[in-house]
């Protein structure tokens, strides 16, 4: 039987059904197309941030290193070793500072981190590294320490100690410290 054919009665309830039945998912489909514009909105502002942002000046800089660069600023410097990565080898014969100097000349040498300087920028992205000439690092005076510990409890006390000191940020930031 046709719409027109049946009373007008039961045409209004059959609307009134089908208005009952899609009523719910319009309202769903109102909400999602909300929510995709809000979200597309967030995302054209993002691009747009992006975009009109002028480019970092060091581009190799990770977001990693900049965090490293600005740590001091990010959080407070109540943490031990500001945010230092320590690592320790135990090795049979400790190097004296002079082979300890030698070999490091040729990290130094071939890997620019290691006679880069963090400089520090209002925006942590726009931190970039200053790559200092291998001629320019002292790397005996200003890298690599000596100390001595007379048992394991003695070596742990000066690991922990040098650990927990800062290093100084208008140098490479890296140390190589003997304990024998």
């Amino acid at each position: 039987m046709a719409w027109g054919a049946m009373s007008w009665r039961v045409n209004v309830l059959r609307l009134l059904l089908l208005i009952a039945l899609v009523a719910p998912f319009v309202v769903w489909l109102n909400d999602l197309v909300s929510i995709v514009g809000m979200a597309v909105s967030q995302l054209v502002l993002i691009i747009a941030a992006v975009l009109m942002r002028p480019a970092a000046q060091d581009l190799s800089l990770t977001g990693l290193d900049a965090v490293m660069i600005n740590l001091d600023r990010l959080h407070s410097n109540q943490t031990p070793a500001h945010g230092q990565i320590v690592g320790v080898l135990y090795v049979e014969r400790c190097p004296t500072k002079t082979e300890a100097v030698k070999g490091l000349q040729a990290l130094v040498i071939g890997h620019k981190r290691f006679r880069s300087v963090g400089i520090r920028a209002n925006s942590c992205l726009d931190s970039c590294y200053l790559t200092k000439e291998p001629k320019d690092i002292d790397i005996e005076a200003n890298h690599v320490g000596e100390w001595t510990a007379d048992g394991p409890a003695a070596v742990e006390r000066v690991v922990e100690d040098l650990a927990n000191s800062a290093l100084d940020m208008t140098l490479p930031v890296w140390k190589f410290d003997l304990i024998s």
